[in-house]
């Protein structure tokens, strides 16, 4: 599940694209939530698969984005049986495999997801 859930989420950041489970967290947190939301996950995969070890993801109380994310876990089958949210961090749930994971990074870190470039507008 986290497999789909990191590709449906990056076709939902790259390309638009709404899958029938980011449908579902559309309604739970809105449109404009659930990218915020995508570019956050997606990004911190990414890093996932540069770290020998893994990390946690903070989640502050009362940012919005976090509050989002809590709630999404919660309420949405394809989140929960992906992360679980521990105090304040977010992390992966316990029925995800080392393999799950490992190719949630591959497939996110190192075929799919390049962070745009810095653009400087200084002349």
């Amino acid at each position: 599940m986290l497999l789909e859930l990191m590709k449906d989420l990056l076709l939902f950041k790259q390309e638009d694209i709404k899958s029938p489970i980011l449908i579902l967290a559309i309604d739970l947190v809105g449109e404009k939530n659930l990218y915020i939301i995508s570019q956050r996950l997606v990004e911190w995969i990414k890093v996932e698969g540069m770290r020998k070890k893994t990390r946690h993801l903070d989640l502050w109380p009362n940012i919005p984005w976090c509050e989002n994310l809590r709630l999404l876990i919660e309420k949405n089958p394809a989140f929960s049986q992906s992360f679980k949210v521990v105090k304040n961090y977010l992390t992966y749930n316990d029925k995800v495999t080392e393999e799950e994971r490992q190719k949630a990074i591959e497939y996110i870190a190192k075929h799919n997801y390049t962070p745009p470039p810095l653009i400087s507008l200084r002349r």
